[in-house]
């Protein structure tokens, strides 16, 4: 496994509530592990420079949120599809997904390259792109 995730510069904290208003709103439905990670880091920087994900995006609060990347990126640009919740970015700024769809696909991580705005599969799961057993770890 690789090295953990460490986040700084997290947002202001956010709720349950508040990640169920954001679900409501866009007729989405987070998977449990990404809610624990939101509900522990509403965004940050990753101080881990040995791995992909550089910055995790905040659901609320802060100067990029979450809500403004679903704005651009599918609704203004329509870059990528609505199934994939855009969460994090790299150090080179492509985007990181999380597959919100229902089905087999949901809660795998994806990259979508600038140069190719097509999906590729990076990890099965959120843990692993954040090199842990559970999102706890993080705390």
């Amino acid at each position: 496994m690789e090295q953990k995730a460490k986040f700084s510069q997290s947002e202001k904290g956010i709720s349950n509530k508040e990640i169920e208003e954001f679900e409501q709103k866009f007729n989405i439905v987070l998977p449990a592990n990404y809610k624990k990670l939101i509900l522990i880091h509403n965004g940050g920087e990753n101080e881990n420079d040995d791995m992909l994900l550089s910055s995790l995006r905040s659901i609320k609060y802060g100067k990029f949120t979450l809500e403004q990347s679903i704005r651009i990126l599918q609704i203004v640009e329509e870059n990528i599809p609505r199934n994939y919740l855009p969460f994090a970015d790299t150090g080179t700024g492509n985007i990181i997904a999380l597959n919100v769809e229902k089905g087999n696909e949901f809660g795998k991580i994806y990259l979508f390259r600038h140069d190719e705005l097509k999906p590729i599969l990076l990890k099965e799961s959120l843990e692993e792109i954040l090199g842990v057993k559970n999102i706890e770890e993080l705390d």
